[in-house]
């Protein structure tokens, strides 16, 4: 979790330089937000005992960048989920690569779409001695939202994505660790 904040607060810092040029000053465009959300997982899969986890907080970052003649943006995103109950902590880190398109119709509101591969890593932790388990998978995710900019740089939004990769988790095998994902974005437009 430390680990996560610091990349988001320094994939934020790193977009701030470029704030002090004028936009045609810039060979590159591109947006880092901070997103607040949830993740929903399969719930027969996320069930210990009569609790159900498969509904999970989530926060993350998005990024992506391109040079200003290209059609789609590179995207790199870093998402977390969990869900806490009593002793028992459930949790899926995602590190997600692919392209993103904006539609840049209005000079205010970017619908975007994007995909491409996903890196996960799941946990399920009993809180027993001996009752953890982990394991990660290689999969794919797909994702549209809007961007609104509130100012020349500042943008709130929405995001909504799907992922997916098989697991194994105790004697649970094929698990899909991924889920639908629905989040509150702001960041910055470069």
């Amino acid at each position: 979790m430390k680990k996560l904040l610091c990349f988001l607060v320094v994939g934020l810092f790193l977009a701030v330089p470029s704030l002090a040029f004028s936009e045609y000053d810039q060979p590159w465009t591109g947006n880092a937000r901070f997103m607040l959300g949830g993740k929903f997982l399969d719930s027969t899969n996320w069930t210990v005992g009569t609790a159900d986890y498969a509904s999970q907080y989530e926060i993350g970052g998005l990024f992506d960048i391109r040079p200003r003649d290209w059609p789609i943006n590179l995207a790199a995103d870093v998402l977390y989920s969990w869900r806490t109950r009593n002793t028992v902590k459930a949790g899926v880190f995602e590190l997600n690569l692919g392209v993103r398109k904006y539609f840049e119709d209005d000079p205010k509101l970017r619908p975007y779409i994007g995909g491409g591969g996903a890196y996960m890593k799941a946990l399920l932790d009993t809180g027993l001695t001996n009752l953890a388990d982990d394991d990660t998978g290689f999969g794919v995710w797909a994702n549209a939202g809007l961007n609104y900019l509130i100012t020349d740089r500042l943008t709130i939004g929405a995001d909504f994505r799907y992922t997916w990769a098989k697991m194994s988790i105790f004697t649970l095998t094929d698990i899909n660790a991924g889920g639908l994902h629905a989040a509150v974005t702001v960041g910055l437009q470069f």
